[in-house]
């Protein structure tokens, strides 16, 4: 009988011991495009006891989540501007070190289609000639804009630049995201939009890769550049 509870005494001690460490991770929020700190966002925890609010991110955009148990830990953070989309992260610590990440926000894609209409303004003038398709065109006096270094270093631009979303992987979501936007006489890229949508996070990356591609060269009509609808498809697979 003695033998047998301090056995049980002795399990019970290694189980204790082992349930009770814990770590602490620190997350730092910024926004994406800019890398500025954001305050005040609201964080919140998932662990196998539920949902847990843990308050907001300080003026360096920056709060500590202590005393973690779980390996595994689903963070929700959500903006005080509502033009963030919500981040959902999981963060996996098997050794329970403290660890210090990173999260990065970013507007919804109706937001940022706002924004980049606001920068293209100037360009929108509805009398200005451009070219859609061809078929009114003698084609042996236009040429097609272009990407500056050719085909090639475009989808190599793509490759490069093109992250895919994590919530997307989690989910294990993917699509064409079919792109609509213009070159502009200087070769600027304007008035980007999907045409066909795939999910949020997929339209919101595509928009804004294919937003900041280098300048093209433009279309051009009997050797004078002219504006030119583009349309390329951004292909999102695993």
């Amino acid at each position: 009988m003695y033998k047998i509870s301090f056995t049980f005494l002795f399990l019970s001690l290694a189980i204790s011991s082992f349930a009770a460490k814990t770590y602490t991770l620190t997350l730092t929020v910024k926004d994406k495009t800019t890398l500025q700190a954001m305050s005040l966002a609201q964080v919140s925890i998932y662990t196998s006891s539920g949902k847990i609010d843990l308050g907001k991110t300080d003026a360096n955009g920056k709060i500590e989540i202590p005393e973690l148990g779980e390996k595994k830990i689903d963070v929700f953070v959500e903006a005080q501007d509502s033009r963030y989309q919500t981040v959902r992260e999981t963060f996996y610590n098997s050794k329970k070190e403290n660890i210090a990440r990173e999260i990065v926000m970013q507007f919804t894609y109706e937001e940022q289609i706002k924004i980049y209409d606001a920068l293209d303004e100037k360009y929108n003038d509805p009398n200005e000639p451009f070219i859609s398709d061809l078929k009114d065109v003698d084609t042996s006096e236009f040429k097609d804009a272009e990407f500056i270094e050719g085909r090639a270093a475009m989808m190599k631009f793509l490759a490069k630049n093109i992250k895919y979303p994590d919530d997307c992987v989690r989910a294990g979501i993917e699509g064409k995201v079919y792109l609509e936007f213009f070159i502009q006489k200087d070769g600027r890229i304007t008035n980007v939009k999907a045409t066909k949508r795939v999910h949020t996070s997929l339209d919101l990356e595509a928009l804004v890769v294919v937003r900041n591609m280098p300048k093209f060269s433009p279309a051009t009509l009997k050797g004078e550049p002219i504006k030119q609808i583009f349309r390329l498809t951004i292909n999102f697979k695993m």
